[in-house]
Order: structure tokens, then C-alpha cells, then sequence
């Protein structure tokens, strides 16, 4: 579960300027994938989790900062989150930034193919 909710949050940040949503492994970085954030015990995927987190967060503030003008203390929230995710000590930091970072995302942006 924990792994899907990782592979959907990398998956929607590629997705941004798109009409749908990738497929599994269709970002650049080849970091939307569920496989990576399961293997995350080990030091090497949770770098790569890490970064397919914290890529994501960026790519969702830059669109969200781009287009809306958040409230400060969501601002600062939002851009803390970002640090959080690169810092993080495992993968169940992670999903506690994704799910934390989703309900500050989900106030100021919608997909493409949600509305």
C-alpha cells in the first residue's frame, strides 16, 4: 500500500503538464515505480526514494507557486517538507511527508485529468 501511495505521488508530479496520468517507470528518472520505494530497507533505494520524493515536491511547488498564491504558513510548510524528504531516515518518514505534503497539495492544485 505504502509503496503504491509513493509510486502514485512520483507518477502525478511527472504528470503535471499531461492530459493523463504516466505509466509506471515513464518519468525521467525512472523513480515512479513501486519496486524502488519496497526495496527502500536497503541504503541505495531509499536514496533513490528519497529523490523521486523530494524531485516530486519540487516539481509540485514550482507549479503550485507558479499559478497560486499560498498562504505563508502553507508556503513554508510546503518548502520544509522538501528538506524533510531529502533528510529522511526511512521509508516510513516518506509516507508520512507524502501523506502531510498531498492535503497542502490537494488545496492548491488539481490534475489535468481531474477536473
Amino acid at each position: 500500500m505504502d509503496a503504491m501511495k509513493y509510486e502514485g505521488f512520483v507518477r502525478g508530479a511527472f504528470s503535471i503538464e499531461r492530459d493523463e496520468l504516466i505509466n509506471r517507470g515513464e518519468d525521467p528518472l525512472g523513480l515512479a515505480n513501486a519496486d524502488i520505494f519496497d526495496m527502500s530497507y536497503d541504503k541505495e533505494y531509499l536514496d533513490k526514494s528519497k529523490l523521486g520524493v523530494s524531485t516530486s515536491i519540487q516539481l509540485y511547488n514550482r507549479k503550485i507557486f507558479e499559478d497560486n498564491t499560498p498562504n505563508e504558513s502553507d508556503r513554508l510548510q510546503m518548502e520544509s517538507l522538501l528538506g524533510r524528504a531529502l533528510a529522511a531516515n526511512n521509508s516510513s518518514d516518506l509516507i508520512s511527508i507524502i501523506d502531510e505534503y498531498i492535503v497542502l497539495r490537494d488545496k492548491y492544485f488539481t490534475f489535468k485529468w481531474n477536473l
